[in-house]
């Protein structure tokens, strides 16, 4: 049993689409004989959309047997938040929502009272405009 590194080549289109690659296994363990040990495993990730993973099982390689689990993620894309995209139903459902509640917010006041040298200073202000104003 010998531990060989895992070299990744390649441009994965996931990647290029937003999505993040992820390394899992960095050395992966085989058997094999001295004349068909390699230097490193190389996996070509050039198919790998998001979603999608290689695995040990994926692995084949000529008179070298995998130690590992055959479920192993080696390395995958994942899902970024930024890849996520809004259905248009939803980005309209938004919208209704928010016109709905302008007017309440735009009622609404917030009080903002600092003690200082025995005086206090107060800010009215909408919610819709608060900020994080200050007082003296």
């Amino acid at each position: 049993m010998i531990s060989i590194p895992v070299k990744v080549s390649g441009t994965a289109p996931g990647v290029r689409a937003g999505g993040q690659l992820i390394h899992k296994l960095r050395r992966l363990k085989i058997s094999a004989l001295p004349k068909h040990l390699p230097d490193n495993v190389e996996i070509k990730i050039g198919t790998l959309e998001i979603g999608d993973s290689i695995r040990v099982r994926d692995m084949k390689l000529e008179g070298v047997e995998f130690l590992d689990s055959p479920s192993n993620v080696i390395t995958a894309v994942r899902t970024t938040r930024a890849v996520v995209a809004e259905t248009p139903v939803a980005v309209a459902t938004t919208a209704v929502a928010l016109r709905q509640l302008l007017p309440l917010l735009q009622r609404t006041t917030r009080r903002k009272t600092t003690r200082r040298s025995n005086f206090s200073v107060c800010i009215y202000k909408p919610l819709s405009v608060w900020r994080g104003g200050f007082c003296l």
